[in-house]
């Protein structure tokens, strides 16, 4: 089964009232991927503080990594958002999904959530390389 991304239920509320930062800017906005062992509630998780089951393992820092070469573009009325892919090496992590978030803010409460990519089950590396490897067609899609 492919990885598949969802956004959270409040994303396009925090996005609208300006509580996640520009997800296109690559200097000033931290947007990141933590890694977890559960599924994420999408009515009830909004920011950072509501997310439980953050794993630990070797190669893992606490908050996950941040993505790099962010991307937001327009094409036939629908916004893209892309990144690189991300990569923790040479790791022993045992994760179900991976939560997006803006890291930007100072505050947990104010981390807000942005979406989650779900792995279809709980995938597994020892001493390797984990990696998620965002779609062709972008992490996630909106409506134009």
């Amino acid at each position: 089964m492919p990885d598949i991304t969802y956004v959270f239920y409040n994303f396009a509320y925090n996005l609208l009232t300006k509580k996640i930062s520009d997800l296109s800017d690559n200097t000033n906005t931290h947007i990141k991927v933590m890694l977890i062992s559960n599924v994420p509630d999408l009515n009830t998780w909004n920011s950072k503080v509501d997310v439980t089951g953050e794993i630990t393992g070797t190669g893992y820092i606490a908050g996950g990594q941040e993505l790099t070469n962010k991307l937001v573009t327009k094409s036939q009325n629908i916004t893209i958002f892309t990144a690189d892919n991300i990569l923790w090496s040479n790791s022993t992590l045992l994760a179900r999904c991976g939560v997006i978030y803006d890291d930007t803010p100072a505050s947990d409460s104010d981390k807000k959530l942005i979406s989650y990519v779900d792995f279809g089950g709980i995938r597994e590396t020892s001493d390797n390389n984990f990696r998620i490897i965002w779609s062709s067609n972008g992490i996630f899609k909106l409506p134009a």
